[in-house]
């Protein structure tokens, strides 16, 4: 009686119209979209840390291939990219920023097609632009690794604020936090990355070094003291009530590095903690969507390049999205860099499921309306098509995930121990 029953309202039902299909798998990717706006309104309101807003080149390590860059038309004699050259285009393509999707040295670098990329630099003291072609290295991987990208190894300039300093360090009576680093002995300083090496260059002794030599390659020599102090040149705030911060550039006296009492094994060091340097910026929510889009166009462009290095195993599922919002969320301001990140997410997620694939909602409402031009698709055909896509779905989702948990944790920013100095 029950099964009768069941039949008779089963058959009671009214078909289902195919602009109701459309509607329902519509509804999906358009509250994504409208989730991205919801996120974008407050990202505009509070904004979104921003270090990245430069192409001056910081730092470059003795093993970069941009050192060895080969000149363009005799443009200057001696090869290699420098620090302090400000990049203005990267494989003909005008660069704005360091890193990320979109008009960026590194997205350049790793959507380029060529054996070697053209770098177009403005260097200081020339009166032209200068080009060099720079062979990109690539890092060595095990086979169940994610292949690695090219990359030309080099870093962005960025102001060095101090922050903190150690009780007893070797800079605790001659530094003030709040200072901007800009020299050491003279030599100017566009990341705290140079001023490390050159520390390590002055404990350690360069006889003939070349600059692929790596510095564990070469032996110590005696280093006198006179040759260890560092004097530091810095722009030190005079006037913080005043509309726009006041600076004095003063040299402090020279101080020699000290290895720290606690942790042990440090090496030789300043001792001093620098503030992130950044600004906020406040996108519009139409160009935060737009970016989005751009960035979901870029990279999908990138995959289904013929001669490209990014494929399928660079992309990443709900592991790799979990492990980004834990990395953004273990650095400073992190909860504002989730929130834009929310954003990309979603726009991302709203345009995924409007692709044509049956298992999609795009793929649903074009079922539709191949229904709504002749007839409804076999229900057999219906069965092997959906079952054949899900199956495709879950190997991809299988095969990205793989490698994202190879990364889970990767790029968070490590807890520093408590550097304590002994009473000098």
């Amino acid at each position: 009686a029950i099964e009768g029953k069941s039949d008779m309202v089963r058959a009671e039902l009214p078909p289902v119209k195919p602009l109701d299909k459309i509607i329902v798998a519509f509804a999906g990717p358009l509250f994504s979209f409208m989730l991205a706006v919801f996120f974008a309104c407050i990202v505009w309101v509070i904004g979104r840390p921003v270090s990245d807003n430069t192409t001056v080149i910081g730092y470059i390590p003795n093993f970069s291939p941009s050192i060895t860059a080969v000149p363009v038309n005799g443009t200057v004699a001696e090869p290699g990219l420098k620090v302090g050259d400000k990049v203005l285009s990267v494989d003909g393509k005008q660069v704005t920023k360091f890193s990320g999707i979109g008009p960026s040295i590194h997205w350049s670098v790793v959507s380029s097609q060529n054996d070697t990329i053209r770098f177009e630099v403005e260097r200081p003291g020339q009166p032209q632009h200068l080009y060099f072609d720079v062979t990109p290295y690539r890092e060595p991987k095990a086979f169940w690794q994610r292949r690695s990208l090219r990359q030309v190894l080099i870093g962005p300039a960025h102001k060095i604020i101090v922050s903190k300093i150690p009780e007893n360090s070797p800079v605790s009576k001659v530094l003030n936090p709040g200072d901007r680093i800009v020299a050491v002995n003279g030599q100017e300083l566009l990341s705290l990355a140079q001023l490390n090496e050159y520390i390590a260059k002055q404990r350690r002794g360069f006889w003939g070094l070349d600059n692929l030599t790596p510095v564990h390659a070469v032996m110590d020599r005696v280093v006198t003291n006179n040759e260890r102090q560092i004097a530091l040149t810095v722009d030190r705030p005079i006037d913080l009530k005043a509309t726009e911060v006041k600076y004095e550039r003063i040299t402090l006296p020279a101080v020699v590095p000290r290895a720290p009492a606690e942790p042990s094994g440090f090496q030789p060091m300043l001792g001093f903690e620098i503030a992130t340097d950044f600004t906020l910026r406040y996108d519009t929510p139409y160009d935060q969507i737009a970016n989005s889009v751009y960035a979901m166009y870029s990279t999908f462009s990138a995959l289904l390049s013929p001669r490209g290095d990014i494929g399928l195993q660079h992309l990443s599922g709900p592991a790799g999205i979990l492990n980004t919002y834990y990395v953004l969320l273990s650095n400073e301001y992190g909860w504002r860099m989730v929130l834009w990140f929310s954003v990309l997410i979603n726009v991302n997620l709203a345009i995924m499921n409007l692709l044509p694939f049956p298992v999609l909602d795009g793929g649903h409402i074009v079922l539709a309306l191949l229904e709504a031009a002749r007839a409804p698709v076999s229900i057999q055909i219906l069965e092997v098509l959906q079952l054949c896509c899900v199956m495709l779905v879950m190997g991809f989702m299988l095969y990205v995930t793989f490698y994202d948990v190879q990364d889970l944790g990767r790029g968070s920013r490590p807890k520093t121990p408590e550097i304590r100095f002994a009473p000098n």
